[in-house]
């Protein structure tokens, strides 16, 4: 018998990561749109639309990973490693992406930090994932 339980999370593992490669896909099309695309003709038609296919992407990865969430609560195995894998992204130190927001009660960016305070939360982040 198929375990039910596991194809449901392989689907939804999946899904999440369509959704990560179309914003690469995006991102890279809004480079070309830039580069490319005259401000007299149509680029701000061309972002503007680029923009709108953004926002969707979004709302729906964040749904997917949503539903992914509740699997790797589970025990689920493909869910944890793709949880992991967006963890390590997060607190990669070669791209820096904000964290401070999450040591905020309301998860908002706080308008001061210590680096020192920065430095410490990525470092216990690089011991946990491992």
């Amino acid at each position: 018998m198929t375990n039910l339980i596991k194809q449901a999370e392989e689907n939804l593992v999946n899904i999440c990561k369509v959704f990560d490669d179309l914003q690469e896909i995006l991102k890279a099309i809004s480079s070309v749109g830039n580069k490319y695309c005259h401000e007299y003709v149509a680029k701000n038609d061309f972002l503007e639309g680029l923009q709108m296919m953004t926002r969707a992407i979004d709302k729906e990865h964040a749904n997917a990973v949503r539903n992914c969430f509740m699997f790797a609560g589970v025990g689920g195995e493909k869910a944890k490693q793709y949880s992991l894998k967006m963890f390590r992204e997060i607190f990669n130190e070669k791209e820096r992406f904000a964290i401070m927001h999450f040591l905020d009660k309301y998860g908002q960016i706080p308008s001061s930090y210590k680096s020192t305070e920065e430095e410490e939360f990525r470092r216990q982040a690089k011991l946990v994932k491992k």
